[in-house]
């Protein structure tokens, strides 16, 4: 599996994550496997203690090397041949991230993080470059910046609250790093905006997201307000063609932002309990509002533009765990909920009456998603918390269930389309045995079973490229992100500081976590490494 911004013409990949229950660190070995086979291809040994992180780095000439770090110490490998090429010992401590920088110059030199202090080495001859001292506290994450006018910065953040950038092509000393306090960080990532300049975005545990500039090392924009959990996100489209982003959190608010320029637009309230559910809604006229469910059993309609509640759908009787929309031919679309009483009911959600409920599922429901067939007709899939693990397609006009689709072994947790280059869509679905499955909702027939996850896999969404491609992305707990092809193949793999819990594709992927947003380019300049922190378990 490549990384994100590296070509894939490569006959062999390198990925692999430092999870402390993995079965490769208990033995202290690392494993190299071929993505498109399943079938390992190597064991490297490490013998003296668990390898705690990992990076590839590609060279100039084409090769790539594999960097590992077991302690104090870094190895460098050819994955090619398993042989160890370079050991660097002496770090002031166990060191936790790697991360490769691509110099102006061409070279390509290695970062080691080590307690407060960062070495910078050259993988080829295996010399020390640069020590960059400075933190006064761990140092949890590595990040390069290629800024448009060629230069490279390497950004460095930890639990001292400062980031800080270094400019290697001058031995660090060439400006003073930046420095910003904040809460503790935990994640790094470079994003490439449209009009082509590159900020540095930071997570950290105050429950923001900030984009920086590091030309400057000034802050450019922050989206915080949530006092808790962010449980839930949702684009909607405003007429014009602007979008608002909407978040909801376990503080039992909803709010809006304009992520051009970071700003919250309305902070909506009223749920009694946990928002579970968001969902956009485009009547027939063209007008948009926002729907939102969750423990208090009642369906609010918002205005997204003014931010005033329209109206609340009531009717279930237990927790309502997600919302979605089902355009109909020639209709007015409906709105479709879920809850755990077990039912699936059918809104107008310009009168707010119920036109049907679609009963059969003897369990709490815990996902929906609207699928086309190809001559035009939607179906409305489900999944509940039984233990036929079975998702249901029905046919939204009449109520009734046309087919079950089995094959998960444990509970399903999330639904999505995915559209093919030929104009077809398949079915998504993510469950709690680690695996996601592909489903040509016209045949009920199976296409693919994804499989890479190594706990539960919570969100599911599809996201369109630049160049037209549509991608399937994943949230599992085992604090990845996962991007696959609509063959199934896997794409990327994004590492999380904590335990994502949302998804949602649009000119970008944006993920909610405990501590706040985080916005991913899709085509980032640069590879970005992550460290973990803990997190809750949501209940879903």
């Amino acid at each position: 599996m490549q990384p994100l911004g590296h070509p894939t013409r490569r006959t062999y990949a390198v990925r692999a994550l430092a999870a402390g229950s993995s079965s490769s660190l208990l033995k202290r070995s690392i494993r190299i496997w071929d993505s498109s086979t399943g079938t390992q291809q190597r064991e490297l040994t490490v013998l003296d203690h668990a390898v705690t992180a990992l990076c590839t780095v590609h060279l100039p000439d084409g090769r790539t090397l594999l960097a590992s770090a077991a302690n104090d110490i870094v190895r460098v490998w050819d994955p090619a041949t398993g042989s160890q090429l370079h050991e660097f010992p002496g770090h002031p401590g166990p060191v936790k991230v790697l991360a490769p920088v691509r110099m102006p110059d061409g070279r390509v030199l290695l970062a080691a993080a080590a307690y407060n202090i960062v070495r910078v080495w050259d993988p080829v001859t295996g010399s020390p470059q640069h020590d960059l001292t400075g933190h006064r506290g761990l140092v949890r994450a590595l990040c390069t910046l290629e800024l448009p006018e060629g230069r490279t910065l390497l950004a460095s953040a930890g639990d001292d609250h400062t980031i800080r950038l270094w400019d290697l092509a001058t031995h660090g000393q060439g400006r003073n790093p930046s420095e910003h306090r904040l809460g503790r960080l935990s994640a790094l990532c470079a994003v490439e905006l449209a009009a082509g300049q590159t900020l540095l975005a930071s997570a950290s545990d105050d429950l923001s997201i900030r984009l920086w500039d590091p030309l400057t090392g000034t802050p450019q924009r922050e989206l915080s307000g949530h006092t808790d959990w962010i449980r839930t996100l949702c684009m909607v489209q405003l007429p014009g063609g602007s979008a608002l982003l909407a978040s909801a959190a376990d503080d039992h608010s909803i709010r809006l932002w304009d992520l051009a320029t970071g700003e919250q637009q309305h902070e909506l309230t009223g749920h009694k309990g946990t928002i579970r559910a968001l969902c956009a809604v485009e009547l027939s006229d063209g007008r948009p509002l926002l729907a939102s469910a969750g423990d208090d059993h009642a369906i609010r309609l918002w205005d997204p533009l003014t931010g005033v509640l329209q109206r609340a759908l009531l009717g279930h009787t237990n927790w309502i765990r997600t919302l979605c929309v089902v355009h109909l031919p020639d209709r007015s679309p409906l709105l479709a909920s879920a809850a755990d009483d077990h039912s699936i009911r059918l809104w107008d959600p310009v009168t707010g009456v119920a036109q049907r409920e679609l009963t059969g599922h003897t369990r709490p429901v815990t996902a929906l998603c609207t699928v086309k067939l190809p001559d035009g007709r939607p179906l409305l899939a489900s999944a509940a918390a039984s233990t036929d693990y079975a998702i249901r397609l029905w046919d939204p006009v009449t109520g009734v269930a046309q087919c079950e689709l089995t094959g998960h072994t444990r509970p399903v947790t999330a639904l999505c389309t995915v559209k093919l280059p030929d104009g077809r869509a398949l079915l998504a679905s993510a469950s709690i045995d680690h695996t996601i499955r592909l489903w040509d909702p016209s045949t009920s027939a199976q296409h693919h079973e994804l499989t890479g996850h190594t706990r539960m896999v919570v969100a599911l969404c599809s996201l369109r490229l630049p160049n037209g491609q549509e991608l399937l992305a994943s949230a599992s707990y085992d604090r990845t992100i996962r991007l696959w092809d609509c063959e199934g193949s896997p794409v990327a793999e994004i590492p999380m500081g904590s335990e994502p819990s949302e998804l949602l594709g649009s000119n970008a992927l944006t993920i909610a976590l405990e501590h706040g947003l985080l916005v991913v380019d899709m085509e980032p300049p640069t590879d970005c490494l992550d460290t973990s922190l803990g997190s809750k378990q949501p209940d879903r």
